[in-house]
């Protein structure tokens, strides 16, 4: 083969090569235009539906399309306008369960903002609102709902007339529209319940909770009136004193100290003892029965000296009642007592001797009453029981009370002044 032929051989086999390559491109070239005149097509159909289902099938057939972004964001589109063109609570929350981060999310939230409003609105009722304010606490009609709740609540009080009632509006509402009123009608529910109840308890409670309430003066009386029918129906020395302590300037000051003065008296005759008649004088100094009560205490006080045989009782005696009952009783038992101080300073016989010369020059009962007790078997002693006798007849003459009258037949029951000591006594006894 010449190296003509060969080069025509070379280029014919080029240009065939060529051709198929060409024709190949072309089929290529010409099946894109193909698609992309489908993808349109599809697009353009599925947009003309305009269903969930269209663009469903366009996006799994066409995932490359440049149309793809625009399908899904008008698939979304198409879900959303379904919901507000049924404008139901269901349809709403089926666009919120596929797209909760979609592009119509708030329209959607404030359509069924809008639902549930219009619904409870229709219903009218209390528990209605209340959803709403704990469904959207900061929705567009917060203000609307709360104000047809205060009505509701307030009518509701008001039909029902009830402290519980008033008190769930004073919760929900403390700053409310109706609040003077309902505070106002709410103290006169518990003023009338206080008043039925009649209980110092309940009383307390109206002044705690009203300070400087409308019926403040009639509840205080209330509880006055009955703190004292406590004291007259327990008819105690501690329920007058409760009261008393309570009510110092009170309405029923003057009852409540004749009963309770009454009563004390009464114990401290009965029980006769110094804690009592002490008590009595604490309280009355000037009661009624003072007279009475001195004359009780100075014969315990006596009795307590006696009993205890000190000198500093007998003395305690004699600076209360230096004109007592027993006055001169008690100044012998401390000059008793003050002269037996000697016994132990002095010897037998010279405490005998100094007892009988002090005896001698003070002309002393006392003297004369230690001496005989000390010796009685002394020399002078017959004598000195005859000179205390008519000392102690002559001091009795002299006070001319049963008291003395009686000290002397203590003393001396057959004594030689005995039969006009009686006689004494008797017309004493019978004021004459």
């Amino acid at each position: 083969m010449s190296y003509t032929e060969f080069k025509q051989h070379i280029e014919s086999r080029t240009n065939r090569f060529l051709q198929r390559e060409l024709f190949f491109l072309l089929m290529v070239m010409a099946l894109f235009v193909m698609g992309c005149s489908s993808a349109n097509e599809a697009f353009q159909n599925a947009k003309m539906s305009n269903t969930q289902t269209g663009y469903d099938q366009f996006i799994a057939t066409y995932p490359e399309s440049p149309y793809i972004e625009e399908a899904i964001f008008l698939k979304e589109a198409s879900l959303f306008y379904i919901a507000k063109n049924l404008y139901t609570d269901k349809g709403f929350n089926e666009y919120l369960e596929v797209y909760p981060d979609g592009f119509y999310v708030r329209l959607t939230l404030e359509a069924k903002d809008d639902i549930l409003y219009n619904k409870i609105s229709a219903k009218n009722e209390i528990e209605s609102f209340e959803l709403y304010l704990e469904t959207y606490p900061n929705g567009k009609h917060v203000d609307e709902t709360k104000r047809n709740l205060e009505n509701l609540i307030y009518q509701k009080a008001r039909r029902k007339h009830s402290i519980k009632e008033f008190d769930i509006y004073l919760n929900k509402f403390p700053v409310g529209r109706y609040i003077k009123i309902v505070q106002q009608i709410r103290e006169s529910l518990i003023y009338q319940e206080t008043k039925s109840q009649n209980t110092v308890e309940a009383f307390d409670n109206y002044l705690k909770n009203f300070p400087e309430g409308k019926y403040v003066k009639q509840i205080s009386a209330n509880r006055e009136q009955l703190w004292y029918k406590s004291a007259r129906k327990f008819n105690t020395i501690k329920a007058y004193s409760e009261y008393l302590d309570e009510y110092p300037k009170g309405k029923f000051l003057e009852g409540a100290h004749k009963y309770r003065e009454d009563l004390m008296y009464r114990e401290m005759k009965k029980q006769n003892t110094l804690i009592t008649a002490n008590n009595y004088l604490i309280e009355y100094p000037k009661g009624k029965y003072i007279e009475l009560v001195h004359n009780s205490r100075s014969f315990l006080m006596y009795q307590k000296a006696k009993n205890s045989d000190k000198l500093e009782d007998y003395e305690q005696y004699i600076i209360e009642y230096p004109k007592g009952q027993f006055i001169f009783q008690a100044k012998d038992k401390r000059e008793i007592l003050t002269l037996k101080k000697y016994k132990i300073e002095l010897s037998a016989e010279k405490y005998r001797k100094h007892l009988g010369e002090y005896a001698r020059k003070k002309n002393s009962i006392a003297a004369y009453t230690l001496y005989v007790k000390e010796f009685p078997k002394g020399k002078q002693t017959i004598r000195i029981k005859k000179i205390r006798e008519d000392l102690i007849f002559k001091r009795s003459k002299k006070a001319n009370t049963v008291t003395e009258y009686e000290t002397y037949l203590q003393e001396f029951p057959k004594g030689r002044y005995s039969k006009l000591v009686r006689k004494q006594i008797e017309n004493l006894k019978h004021g004459w």
